[in-house]
Order: C-alpha cells, then structure tokens, then sequence
C-alpha cells in the first residue's frame, strides 16, 4: 500500500513520524536515464499510455524535457477522479510530479504547466486532508514529501504547498502532544516517569505550536494548574520523608520554565535548605576515629557552605538563615569544639560565613570551653585566639586572664589620647603573653596611627620599634646581607674626600672598609627630620624658590654623590 519513489529515496506513504523534509523546488537531474522514475515493476503499472509522448522526450543538457507537462497531463487525465485511497492513482499522480520536475520553466509558467501542478497539488491536499481525519501519520507524512517534489516557477517566491501543510502537521502532532499529555496528568501527580512523560508532550507540543503559528500557553497552563494541588501534596510528602533526591529529580523533570507556573518555589527553596543543612551535618561532624579535619572534609565543606549561601540569599524569608544557624550553635559546635583544634577552626570559619554572629558563636562557646579537660582547653583557647588575630575578631573576655583584660582596656583608651600614651599602651600589650592576638585590629589601628604621628616610613617595622621596652620608638637591626655591606663599602671608599679640618689631628686617612653597618630606625628623630624638611619646602615654596632635585644639581651642589654609588649598585643587585 506504500509508494517508493526510485532514485530519490522518499516514500509517498510510509515516511516515519511523517517528519521527511524535501527540498520544494528540486532540481532536475540532468541524466537522460529514466533512474529518476520509479521502475514499471515497482509501480506495478506500465507505459501503454504514454507511449507515444514518451518517443519525443529528448532530455536537454539541464535534465528538462519538452514533452514533461504533455507527459503529466495525460497520466492527469487518467486519474480526473481521483481517489486519495486509491493506490493505482496515487502511484500516476507520484508519475505526473515527477515529470513535471523535468519540465521546462517556461513551460511550468505556461497555462498547462500551472494547471498540471494546481491539479497535483489539489490532489496532495485530498490525500493530506483523507490521512488527518483518519489519523494516518504515514500518509501525511507521505503526502509532504510529495509536496515537496511538486515544482513550481522560480519567481513564486510565497508559501509552498509543503509549507502549508506542513503548517497543518505541525498543528495536528500539538493536538496530538496535548491529547497524550492530558492522558497522563493523573499519573504525572503520583509517578517520576509519568511526570517526565506529561512534560515531554508538553515540549512537544510547544514546539509544534511555535511552527503552526499557535499560542499553546493558555492550553498548557490549563494543565498544569490542573496537575498542582496534587504534585505539590506529593512533593511535600517526600520533603518531610527525607527523600530529597526524589524532589530534586522532579524539579529537574519539570524546569525552571514551568516551576512559576506549578508554584513549586516554595518546595524549591524547602529543599535547598534541607540539602543545605544535611550537607553542613555531614560535612562538620567528625567520623568514627576521625583525626583533625581532613582534606576530604573540607571539600565536602566547602561544597556545603556554598550551598547554604546560595539558598540563603535565596530565601527572602529568611527561614534558611535561621535555621542553619540553629543546626550551627546547637547541634554542631559542642562536638566540633571537643573534638580538635582542627574541627573547631573549621567551625568557627563555618559560623561566621554563615553570619553568625560575634557574641552568637562566643556565648553558645563558653560553657563549653569552661566544661573541657584542661589538655582540650588549652588547644581550644590557642586555635580561638589564632583565629581572631587572623580574622579580625574579638575574642570573649572569659578567654582572657586579668593581665591581658587589663593591657588591652589600656589599649583602648589610649587610642583616644596622644602618640605617647599610645606607645606606651603598644608596649604593655607586647609584653603581656598572648595580648596581642587578643587585640588584634586595636593594635592595627594604634600602629596606624603611630606611623602617621611620627611619619614614619613604610618600610619600618613600628612593632619591632615597640618592643624594645624603651620610652622611644627605636629599633637598631644589624645589617648581615653582604651586598648590602659591599654596598656601603663602595659607598664609602668613592664618597671620601681626604681634607683636613680644623678638628682633625694626625695623618689624613685616604679611604675607609666598612666593617659592620647598623640600620637605626629612630621614630622621633625621623620624625623631627620629616617636620624640618617640610618647614623648608613650604618656605621655598612660599618665596618662589626652587628646591627641586634638577635645580640642586644644575645651580647648585652638583649630584650627590651618595646618590649615585647607590644607583649605580642598586641596578646590579
């Protein structure tokens, strides 16, 4: 009951899915051989009745023929009643669509020419139309690909008849995509296969209705409104039952696209918060003979505080907040605090990721830490004042003994007051033990401020300068780089001027070997420099007169010659 055209691989009634595309308006093959006609036995019908035609087609060098319209016509005639069910007609008309493929333009512009392929395109129709109301998907597509075979002029540049049927399967498989997707909204509520099949039908019949021309949405939200109430309960259920991996797939079936409209992004953001607070749990509770926290650990870590951020921000409600810092605070750090120093760390980090606060984390900790053996409590109180000198926090009072309460109240005042009740504070926080982890950003903030009173340079170390226990701000660091002492070796032998001056005594030393060099980092005498060199810049400034370095050297002292020894090295070191 099927129709094969030879030669050209498309079938008039057996095209899978109906879904075979041809070009419209193919061209002639310009062989003389009739390998472009189905064979007699094929078709099961012979030539008797073009016999006579078929004597004059002569093939021209471009494949058209000039009897090929005189050719269709007759098989046309033959078949003025057409029957669409009609096998013996429909193989004449696949005959009299291939002929007119051999003709000439002129000839297909001609009268004859238009009315042989009006005739075959109105039986195309008949056989499209017949296989629509029968739901007959190969005769559709059977009938596009012989649409697509049916030329016409080279200047109808409008819609072809396989566009416009096309048009109308495409509307017919939406019907049907729909029809199967109603079939299965039941199921779909109930079952992850069923629920996958619903949304392939739907996507199938969206595509097919943006190739209509059709507006599936109202239709499509029909559906899924009618599939929600149940979905949602299921979904739910799950939730609660802990299967998040069934929600997850789920959600997955259904699509971002279609989550709006099911109004599953409360379920949505439901397990993203369980996901988050599971992965948390099994990331920070240490295993059965876990030693410190291991490198596999921290990447199920770092994994799981991405995770609970993004559901976090997520969540405008603020419940994920709320709830991973409950699992924090109560359930996991007591264990993580008595573990190791190690897991306690990575709880610490974990709560103020999580925005735990300051006196959050520090009162759920400190009944901990005063009920820990002696041994755990050191390790603890170490691992908590690293943390803070590292991250710029706090740290509690109950961590602290009196002396180091006392040091940094200090501290803290003596920021309010002048640079040198400052060093002085600076220094008591130095000398008592682990003061200054405990104060981290206030000693930050007072060695700031102590370079800018004293202007100091960038270079120095102010808290080297501090811990001399000296009333000033002085640190002398012996040079042992031996570049260096070449450095100021050179610098000596080319700068010595062998004069005598009035206080000189005995012979005139020609030149000096540097020994040993010192480097004196004196706050309040550089500063005292730094005020007078400014002093007489503003003066210059003041008066109009220069006091730029190419002035010094032109009109002036020349280049110094410090200046340039130390370029010169400095280049090569």
């Amino acid at each position: 009951s099927t129709t094969s055209m030879q030669g050209h691989g498309s079938q008039l009634s057996s095209i899978a899915g109906g879904g075979t595309i041809l070009q419209n308006r193919a061209p002639a093959t310009s062989s003389a051989s009739d390998t472009s006609m189905p064979s007699d036995s094929f078709l099961g019908m012979s030539r008797q009745s073009t016999t006579g035609l078929a004597n004059r087609a002569e093939t021209s060098t471009d494949g058209c023929r000039p009897n090929a319209v005189p050719q269709a016509q007759e098989l046309l005639k033959e078949i003025s009643s057409f029957r669409h069910d009609n096998n013996e007609h429909r193989q004449k008309l696949a005959h009299a669509v291939e002929h007119l493929r051999h003709a000439r333009d002129s000839d297909m512009r001609a009268p004859a020419g238009q009315s042989a392929a009006h005739t075959c395109s109105n039986c195309i129709k008949a056989i499209f139309e017949a296989a629509m109301r029968k739901n007959d998907e190969k005769d559709m597509g059977g009938a596009l690909s012989l649409a697509g075979r049916l030329p016409s002029p080279d200047d109808d540049h409008g819609p072809t008849l396989q566009d416009e049927l096309r048009r109308k399967w495409d509307s017919w498989k939406m019907q049907e995509a729909f029809q199967l997707a109603d079939l299965q909204l039941d199921a779909a509520a109930q079952s992850g296969d069923a629920l996958e099949g619903l949304m392939d039908q739907l996507d199938l019949a969206e595509f097919h209705a943006r190739l209509a021309g059709s507006d599936p949405r109202q239709r499509a939200n029909a559906m899924l409104a009618k599939l929600q109430p149940k979905l949602y309960s299921r979904l739910q259920g799950l939730l609660k039952a802990g299967q998040l991996d069934e929600v997850e797939t789920a959600l997955g079936v259904v699509g971002a696209a279609r989550l709006h409209a099911l109004r599953l992004g409360g379920v949505q953001q439901d397990l993203q918060r369980k996901k988050a607070i599971d992965l948390l749990r099994n990331a920070l509770l240490p295993l059965r003979d876990q030693v410190g926290f291991p490198e596999l650990k921290r990447r199920q870590l770092r994994h799981a505080v991405m995770t609970a951020r993004t559901a976090s921000q997520t969540d405008t409600s603020g419940r994920t907040l709320s709830e991973v810092k409950q699992l924090l605070l109560q359930e996991l750090l007591p264990t993580c605090a008595s573990h190791s120093w190690q897991t306690a760390e990575a709880m610490l980090g974990t709560c103020f990721e999580m925005h735990c606060t300051q006196q959050e984390v520090w009162d759920t900790l400190e009944p901990i830490f005063k009920g820990l053996p002696g041994t755990k409590k050191g390790e603890l109180a170490r691992t908590m004042r690293l943390y803070c000198r590292n991250h710029n926090k706090d740290p509690p009072a109950w961590l602290l003994d009196p002396q180091q309460v006392a040091a940094i109240k200090g501290l803290k005042e003596a920021l309010k007051q002048d640079a040198s009740r400052l060093q002085a504070a600076c220094q008591r926080v130095l000398e008592v033990d682990g003061c200054q982890e405990a104060c981290h950003s206030e000693m930050r903030q007072a060695i700031e401020r102590l370079r800018r009173e004293y202007q100091i340079p960038s270079g120095w170390d102010v808290t080297a300068m501090l811990g001399t226990n000296q009333s000033k701000l002085l640190v002398k660091n012996e040079i042992h780089d031996q570049s260096l002492l070449a450095l100021f070796d050179d610098l000596f032998k080319r700068t010595a001027n062998p004069v005598r001056t009035r206080d000189r005594r005995g012979g005139i030393p020609r030149s000096f070997t540097v020994r040993r060099a010192v480097q004196v980092q004196n706050a309040q005498v550089w500063s005292q420099y730094a005020t007078r060199r400014d002093e007489i810049a503003a003066q210059c400034r003041k008066v109009g007169a220069r006091h730029d370095l190419k002035y010094w050297q032109n009109q002036l002292n020349g280049t110094v010659a410090s200046m340039d020894v130390v370029k010169s090295k400095l280049g090569s070191m």
